[in-house]
């Protein structure tokens, strides 16, 4: 999947961006690949970059990334604003392919971390509800 020269070619791109991690998370990460798996990559940018920029970035990394793994099936996530379920989903693998500065990786699991567990609970209690009722009732078409 990704052999020494991809991971220098990343990390080479990636020292003159304004990221500060880049995530392999989703089936490839889990190593759970199918014959439509795509590559799904989550990108935590520095602080200074605006909403704009963050999203042209998102474009160009795109291209880059599919010109890398020979796909253009690649999905670029800006982790920064993304619900703290995906930012889950995408440190759980521990597929971190990127870091320009160790601390603001840890800083961001943290943060992830702490408030996705702060949440779990109402969610698998919502989850739960949810499908009992479901089960109880039915679907309401």
């Amino acid at each position: 999947m990704f052999d020494f020269l991809k991971i220098k070619s990343i990390n080479s791109y990636f020292t003159h961006e304004p990221v500060a991690v880049v995530y392999l998370f989703g089936s490839q990460a889990t190593g759970k690949i199918h014959p439509k798996s795509d590559y799904d990559f989550g990108v935590v940018f520095l602080e200074n970059i605006n909403k704009k920029d963050r999203f042209n970035k998102r474009l160009e990394y795109m291209g880059f990334l599919g010109k890398i793994v020979g796909n253009d099936n690649v999905e670029v996530i800006d982790l920064n604003q993304s619900p703290v379920f995906l930012q889950y989903s995408a440190i759980a693998p521990r597929k971190d392919i990127y870091i320009k500065e160790e601390k603001d990786r840890i800083a961001f699991e943290h943060r992830t971390l702490s408030n996705y567990f702060d949440r779990f609970y109402y969610l698998r209690r919502h989850t739960t509800n949810s499908l009992a009722t479901t089960a109880r009732e039915g679907l309401a078409i």
